[in-house]
């Protein structure tokens, strides 16, 4: 069992302690109100980020919803001046909604004869054979260049994919549709956004759209949300993947575990979280920022979820966390050495003390102290140098009276003996 057995060791050891103890504790506090601090900081920034992203995104997708919207308008005073439009300049003034915007197509439907009440009389016409006359071009672009369709197979309102006619149709407000593959070219992924048409006394007449496809939106998301070792995806409010990294992922559900639940729920009630998680983005632990996305006066609710590794942002502070303890052990060294040099220079005249009054203790009178302070060591200094003064004069002379004594006792041993010889002397005489 360790014994505390000198009287330095008895002071450097609680002292020491003490000091260890209160450095550990102190940096615990204040590295961990640090740590918060820090943390508050990136989060409120990729927050900011992220807020300013989603407004990005909203604002690109604006676009789309403001050419169905200002395409609704225009044929509400079409179908207010009916007849006044031929069909011809209608699809074409369609098409030039497609200059310079990053729309993949525009498109109007119609319901029937509420046009011009010639949809028979235009079932044979290329424009409109498709749709057996009526009114619902469709324009589409692709690398620069323009195609044209008939849209055809919508009326089934329980088909999903039909949502781009019934849900502004339904609701009679501005939507955007969950993702879906086009029927009309070969399955291309998209999504649309639309806008109802009214006729003259507010009753739905039909819809305008403007469709985005998802792989430039994906990537649009992408290049908007670039971040250090992060990755973005767009989530709609049924939980299907709007955009996202892998194009494999478009269109499909984002699953049902805990973190998927907990993210739909933040969406479709609009709040902003930060949660942290296993990504299955990036593969690994990240921070995700779940921002809501809104697109002017659509309904529909979306989130950007951009999953970002919280290492990337927390190196810098780590490495600071790094320097500043490698700083204040340095600290702590240098004040234990600074600790143990003065509980030495306190202690030392007390073992030089302890040192004369053992040797003083084993008959070397001769020991003293010196005396180099005036405080109690000083004190108890003195006092033992003037008792070890005191006892060596006594000592003296006590030996000189032995050593007297010693040589009178010789001196009368002697003589007796001499007395002791005369006396036989005599007695032989």
């Amino acid at each position: 069992m360790f014994r505390l057995t000198t009287m330095r060791m008895k002071i450097l050891v609680p002292v020491i302690g003490i000091v260890v103890v209160g450095y550990a504790v102190g940096f615990a506090i204040i590295f961990g109100r640090y740590r918060n601090q820090a943390r508050d900081r990136v989060y409120g920034l990729l927050r900011e980020a992220a807020r300013h992203h989603a407004l990005q995104i909203g604002s690109r997708l604006q676009n789309g919803l403001n050419v169905a919207v200002i395409n609704a308008g225009l044929y509400r005073g079409v179908l207010q001046n009916r007849g006044s439009f031929s069909r011809e300049v209608l699809v074409s003034v369609l098409r030039e909604n497609l200059a310079n915007r990053r729309l993949y197509g525009v498109w109007v439907v119609l319901e029937p004869d509420v046009l011009d009440g010639a949809d028979a009389a235009w079932v044979g016409h290329p424009l409109f054979a498709r749709s057996r006359g009526r009114f619902a071009p469709f324009w589409t672009q692709k690398d620069g260049a323009f195609s044209y369709t008939a849209i055809a197979g919508f009326e089934d309102e329980s088909n999903p994919v039909n949502e781009f006619y019934w849900l502004s149709k339904r609701t009679g407000l501005p939507a955007i549709t969950e993702p879906y593959a086009d029927p009309d070219d070969s399955g291309t992924p998209m999504i649309s956004l639309t806008a109802p048409i009214t006729d003259a006394g507010g009753r739905v007449a039909g819809v305008s759209g403007a469709d985005v496809n998802l792989s430039v939106l994906s990537k649009t998301v992408q290049e908007l949300t670039s971040l250090d070792g992060g990755k973005a995806a767009l989530v709609s409010e049924k939980g299907v993947w709007v955009a996202h990294p892998d194009p494999g992922m478009f269109a499909r559900h984002v699953g049902t575990n805990h973190e998927d639940v907990q993210m739909l729920r933040c969406i479709a009630e609009r709040r902003e979280t930060i949660r942290h998680l296993v990504s299955p983005l990036l593969g690994r632990e990240a921070v995700r920022i779940i921002t809501p996305v809104r697109v002017g006066s659509a309904m529909q609710a979306w989130g950007l979820v951009p999953d970002l590794p919280e290492e990337e942002f927390f190196r810098d502070m780590k490495r600071a966390v790094v320097m500043t303890a490698l700083l204040t052990l340095g600290l702590l060294f240098v004040l234990v050495v600074a600790v143990v040099l003065v509980v030495r220079r306190l202690t030392d005249p007390m073992r030089r003390v302890a040192a004369a009054m053992w040797a003083f203790g084993g008959g070397d009178l001769t020991q003293r102290v010196p005396v180099h302070s005036q405080d109690e060591v000083g004190s108890i200094s003195q006092r033992f140098n003037e008792m070890a003064e005191t006892l060596e004069i006594y000592n003296t002379r006590l030996e000189d009276e032995i050593r007297k004594r010693s040589e009178q006792l010789v001196q009368a041993e002697k003589l007796a003996a001499l007395g002791q010889l005369v006396a036989g002397i005599a007695h032989e005489l």
